[in-house]
């Protein structure tokens, strides 16, 4: 699978800037399986057990996006990233140890920052 994803701008951020994208989620699809290729297991599985078909789309779609962008900023196939968490929860992609990602949703938008130092969103 290529790397780059079409629309995405590959290549970690300069030092002391953020790249920011905003993503809507009002067009997921019906059916979240669409989105799941990309998704690890355990992303899959909390998609599952999401009971509202709209919210599992959305989650899907949400996650899909962020492992998009972050496979374009890393030249890596987004479905090979791995999630891991710091000390104090916040997640992180394991062996990017200078990159640090946010990601926030709610109902048909998210926001993900990637920076190369602390960011949020």
């Amino acid at each position: 699978m290529e790397a780059a994803v079409k629309g995405i701008p590959g290549g970690v951020p300069e030092a002391g800037t953020a790249h920011v994208w905003v993503v809507s989620l009002a067009a997921a699809a019906s059916d979240p399986a669409a989105c799941a290729d990309w998704l690890s297991a355990a992303e899959q599985e909390r998609c599952r057990r999401i009971d509202d078909r709209a919210a599992r789309a959305r989650y899907a779609l949400g996650r899909r996006a962020l492992r998009a962008v972050l496979g374009s900023v890393l030249d890596t196939d987004p479905a090979a990233l791995v999630f891991t968490r710091g000390e104090r929860g916040k997640p992180a992609v394991a062996g990017a140890d200078t990159l640090e990602f946010s990601f926030s949703h709610s109902r048909e938008s998210a926001v993900i920052a990637v920076a190369t130092s602390a960011v949020g969103v």
